[in-house]
């Protein structure tokens, strides 16, 4: 797969892909630290988030994600420079950048945006649906039950980084136009659409950027 980026796109990837890498080897710290500089909270609410996460402690790496995530970060470091013209007269930032993926990490980029972009507007329960499940502990089933029906750690997470959430519920977040929500994650949310490609997608239209062109799915 071949996607052509504008500047703002390529820094996106460029920035997203070492925080996720982390992420899929069970540490969300950078994550976390990406969440709270969005935000403007305290350096040391990352680490807050993260001792919460540890306490709870019934995921593990994703070894299939952390190697996919490997190749999708040569791929970026590989880009070719260009210069093409945005075919959106409205959106006229141009094209700067040509990335050539493997088709077997495709399905891996497209869970790096999803999951950065929803984590970013407050979606923390998604941290538990994209990791693996601690194999040695007897007690995961009953544990990620918890969190999903009573968001066990997950409030104290995002409450930690996102304090403007505090009086939403467990799961609560913004919404992925909201005024509030940060614009990475707008970004990333817009670039999944595209790479995604599925036919019954709408594609809202929340950034200055045009579409990302992809080709070769």
């Amino acid at each position: 797969m071949t996607i052509y980026t504008t500047e703002k796109q390529y820094d996106l990837l460029k920035r997203m892909l070492p925080i996720m890498r982390e992420f899929y080897n069970n540490n969300p710290q950078p994550l976390f630290a990406e969440v709270a500089r969005q935000y403007g909270s305290p350096e040391d609410t990352a680490d807050k988030a993260n001792k919460v996460f540890s306490e709870v402690s019934v995921t593990a790496p994703s070894p299939k994600r952390l190697n996919d995530t490997d190749i999708l970060i040569a791929a970026v470091d590989a880009a070719k420079t260009v210069d093409i013209e945005s075919p959106e007269v409205l959106k006229p930032s141009r094209f700067v950048k040509v990335i050539r993926f493997p088709q077997e990490a495709k399905a891996s980029l497209e869970d790096c945006l999803d999951t950065f972009s929803r984590v970013l507007m407050g979606q923390f329960y998604i941290i538990y649906e994209k990791l693996d499940m601690k194999p040695e502990n007897k007690h995961v089933e009953e544990s990620y039950l918890d969190i999903r029906l009573t968001g066990i750690g997950v409030r104290e997470m995002r409450d930690f980084l996102i304090p403007a959430l505090k009086e939403a519920g467990w799961n609560g977040s913004y919404g992925i136009a909201g005024k509030d929500n940060c614009y990475e994650s707008k970004l990333a949310y817009e670039m999944l659409k595209v790479i995604r490609k599925r036919r019954d997608d709408y594609i809202l239209r929340i950034t200055a950027q045009p579409l990302l062109i992809a080709e070769d799915y």
